[in-house]
């Protein structure tokens, strides 16, 4: 049984990932990203990474900041989400 390729978007756009294949992001370069199943069957991905005290996540396409440190979640102009 074969397994269906994701379907990596970034800021760049989309592009297929097959079984065995995988995606890095360099640290510090927001660029929000999901995979998206298009197929009519379960996909299963491993997903690495780390986090510390200071990691930000950003996502651009939707207006969203999140600070780990402070735990909240910000708009692009720096208003919390949701409003405090």
């Amino acid at each position: 049984m074969s397994c269906p390729a994701l379907t990596l978007v970034t800021n760049a756009g989309e592009t297929h990932v097959g079984a065995g294949e995988c995606a890095a992001f360099p640290k510090n370069t927001p660029d929000g990203h999901s995979f998206i199943n298009k197929s009519q069957t379960d996909a299963i991905y491993l997903e690495v990474g780390t986090r510390s005290g200071k990691d930000t996540a950003t996502y651009p396409d939707i207006d969203l900041h999140l600070v780990v440190g402070e735990g909240s979640w910000r708009h692009k102009d720096g208003t919390f989400y949701p409003p405090r």
